[in-house]
């Protein structure tokens, strides 16, 4: 009898239609706060439709629901700025010459690509910044958010004033030019310097094995201010180029900042592999796909755009495109768009619906809040409410036998947080 009593009041871990029923997560929500191991919750392999009832259902996201939410995002922004922007190439460029009185056709669509790109930037960096007192903006550091936002909205600005003169539909003056040209790959140089000096962070917060007693917002604002100064170092001889030269050598120009480019993808790989935080803190498989997407569209930018589509002066004719111009001009709003939602989509989106956050992309988890640097005060005030999480972690010491077997818990990090 007492048997039968003990089965009846036990909850089955899985509703009839297959997601986890509530009596589970009841029962789970004690033992998720004290940061003991487990796999409840952290479904594998369910697919974006499963992983998008699961979080209706629950209200609620997981380190593996965030990166299944992610990865489709990224298909999907991939898929329509790429639509979008490719037709408005195709379109553009069939119907723009370099000898030609009128550019309207080109003019709008590059101004329309423009608003586009703006548009994506304000809806998901923008509504970050302005969410940034929210569990995962403030995660990213409102000073990344800050740089990052303000990097690719001067970017997008400047492509699209330096392809207006390259249309001739207006003229800049050659110097005031050649400063557009030098401030846009500036843009991408601290956009890029400021991915690396994040990841960076990371680095030292959770993977580094010597203690940094420093703090966070110097650290992360003194690796960008390093790469800033290589890139400005690199924009030297492009200046003297082009101030010396009007024919062959300017195409070569712009080589040592692509390599530069280049290069800073290749540091951020490498932080990136040697990052083991939780994903509340590294975009290690956003950074992947955004190095990809980026030495793509360097690439063929470059190499096409410049070196195997843009004419010798002598071989102008009246039927000659604008592709050389068009090209990378699109690509480069097209990578701006595919990079601002793959850093911050998926963060404002979760934001802007409003779910809970749970397991390892909670900020709020003990095992997320330790670190070797003190961070700026939004990552701190995290630390300071782990506190609560470690003393329900303590309280539930006795639970940890009985749920699962003694693991080696080697912390990979040697302070807290609230260390500082």
């Amino acid at each position: 009898m007492q048997g039968t009593d003990l089965a009846q009041s036990v909850q089955p871990i899985y509703s009839n239609n297959g997601s986890i029923s509530e009596g589970a997560i009841e029962a789970y929500e004690p033992i998720e706060r004290s940061g003991i191991p487990t796999t409840i919750g952290e479904e594998e392999g369910v697919g974006i439709i499963g992983t998008l009832r699961n979080i209706r259902k629950n209200q609620s996201v997981t380190g593996v629901e965030y990166n299944t939410i992610s990865f489709w995002l990224f298909l999907c922004s991939l898929t329509f700025n790429g639509v979008v922007i490719g037709v408005i190439y195709y379109f553009v460029d069939s119907r723009t010459f370099l000898i030609q009185d009128d550019h309207n056709v080109a003019f709008y669509g590059t101004l329309g690509v423009s608003l586009l790109t703006l548009l994506e930037i304000i809806t998901s960096a923008g509504y970050c910044i302005y969410k940034r007192s929210e569990p995962l903006p403030k995660s990213r550091l409102t000073a990344h958010l800050a740089v990052q936002c303000a990097s690719l909205t001067t970017l997008t600005i400047l492509t699209c004033v330096v392809t207006v003169d390259y249309l001739r539909i207006i003229t800049v003056p050659e110097a005031v030019k050649i400063t557009l040209i030098a401030v846009r790959w500036l843009a991408i140089g601290v956009s890029l310097g400021a991915l690396v000096a994040r990841q960076r962070l990371m680095y030292i917060i959770f993977s580094s094995s010597i203690k940094v007693r420093r703090n966070a917002q110097r650290v992360y604002l003194g690796t960008i201010s390093f790469c800033t100064f290589i890139c400005v170092i690199m924009l030297i001889p492009f200046v003297i180029i082009y101030m010396a030269d009007d024919g062959m050598y300017r195409k070569w120009a712009l080589l040592p900042l692509a390599i530069l480019s280049c290069f800073s993808l290749v540091v951020l790989l490498l932080y990136t592999y040697k990052t083991k935080a939780t994903p509340v803190f590294s975009d290690t498989r956003s950074n992947v796909r955004i190095a990809l997407v980026l030495c793509i569209a360097l690439v063929v930018s470059y190499v096409v755009g410049r070196l195997v589509l843009a004419p010798e002066p002598s071989e102008v004719t009246l039927e000659t495109k604008m592709s050389f111009v068009l090209l990378p001009a699109f690509l480069g709003l097209f990578s701006v768009c595919v990079v601002v939602n793959e850093l911050f989509g998926t963060i404002a989106l979760i934001t802007y619906l409003g779910y809970d956050l749970r397991g390892g992309i909670d900020p709020l988890r003990r095992d997320n809040a330790t670190s070797q640097v003190a961070l700026p005060q939004e990552v701190s005030e995290i630390a300071r409410t782990a506190r609560i999480v470690d003393d329900e972690k303590k309280s539930m010491n006795g639970v940890r036998s009985s749920i699962v077997p003694a693991q080696d818990t080697k912390s990979c990090t040697n302070a807290s947080y609230a260390d500082v």
